[in-house]
This record gives C-alpha cells, structure tokens and sequence, in this order.
C-alpha cells in the first residue's frame, strides 16, 4: 500500500474518532429539541400533541420506541 493511502487512512480514522467523541457537545436544534420533548412523554400525550403537527405520526412513533427502550436521542441545552 502506498504511503499516501497509509496517511489518508490515519487521518480520516482521527477525524472519525475526534468526531464520535464530540458527537454529544452541539446543542439541540428546535425542531430537534420539539421531537425529543414529544419522544419523552407517554405514548398517549405524544399522539395528542401530533394532532396539530402537519407530519403524520409514524416517525414520532419510532422515536418514542427509541426513547423508551433507553437509548437518549439528546438533550437540549437549554
């Protein structure tokens, strides 16, 4: 393998790294904070608060599941 290949797969491997590492430190944006707030309430209040949504339910639906099965989508800094 060439030298140039060995240095392009080093560095694309730290950015990878140095990437997944911070992955968490950005805040949540509004639309992403809107849908974790509606990820985290009860089954019921999430389809209750779709009601005046334009976006049918399904994906709100899928990130409750998410949330409740324990993996956190995120939290907003605010």
């Amino acid at each position: 393998m060439k030298r140039e290949h060995l240095i392009l797969i080093a560095l694309l491997t730290i950015a990878t790294i140095v990437r997944i590492y911070t992955l968490g430190d950005a805040p949540l944006w509004y639309d992403e904070a809107g849908t974790q707030w509606m990820g985290a309430l009860s089954f019921s209040n999430m389809l209750a608060a779709t009601g005046g949504d334009t976006h049918p339910p399904l994906y709100l639906a899928l990130i409750w599941l998410i949330e409740h099965l324990g993996f956190k989508i995120g939290r907003a800094h605010v």
